[in-house]
């Protein structure tokens, strides 16, 4: 598989506003220092992982409609 077409799939530029806001949130809620830094890089990896794997269910979801309404996108192209 190459990796453009994966890329575009999960519109991997788009990947890090989920990112961002899940950072923001840890950051507001943040107490104190105590809170484990670790976590909030696991937390923008799920967020990031939760958002490409929406935007690919979604292409599938709507593959039929995309060969007609967007047919350079990954799925209908067949790339």
């Amino acid at each position: 598989m190459r990796i453009g077409p994966l890329l575009k799939l999960t519109r991997f530029p788009l990947v890090f506003t989920a990112i961002a806001d899940s950072a923001t949130g840890f950051l507001l809620t943040m107490k104190t220092a105590e809170h484990p830094w670790w976590a909030l890089g696991l937390l923008g990896f799920a967020s990031a992982c939760l958002y490409a794997s929406g935007m690919v269910l979604n292409d599938v979801a709507d593959a039929e409609r995309d060969e007609v309404r967007h047919p350079e996108r990954p799925i209908p192209s067949g790339e």
